[in-house]
């Protein structure tokens, strides 16, 4: 499986708010990679599932551990590049996001819980 390893403005830009929204969604109700990162990867760079996934496990690796990205990097379908430019969105963003759920209404913690679960099937 080949991967298009160009990054553009508007690639790093997309990637960006990939790890943005995936780094929100971690801090603030401690989701994200499986919920955003796979879904986007495959919506807006037509990523593969399979594809979508070694690249959302590649971006996780610091915090998890190099083990289970090991069979998608042998397969050749785990994207260094993209992963790392959301990775850094990722971390600056999940670290300012996880201050939120002490600093906000618990009806907007709810109600971003409800939705994660709701939205989780789909992913």
């Amino acid at each position: 499986a080949s991967l298009d390893l160009s990054l553009n403005l508007s690639t790093v830009l997309i990637l960006v708010m990939i790890g943005a929204a995936a780094g929100t969604l971690s801090g603030f109700i401690g989701v994200g990679g499986g919920v955003i990162i796979v879904p986007a990867l495959i919506y807006f760079f037509g990523r593969s599932q399979v594809a979508a996934q070694g690249t959302a496990l590649l971006l996780m690796l610091p915090p998890i551990g190099a083990l289970a990205v090991v069979n998608y990097w042998k397969a050749g379908v785990a994207d260094f590049r993209r992963a790392g430019v959301m990775a850094v969105a990722f971390v600056l963003w999940a670290g300012w996001e996880a201050s939120s759920p002490f600093n906000c209404r618990r009806r907007r913690l709810n109600w971003a819980s409800g939705f994660s679960c709701y939205m989780s099937p789909f992913a």
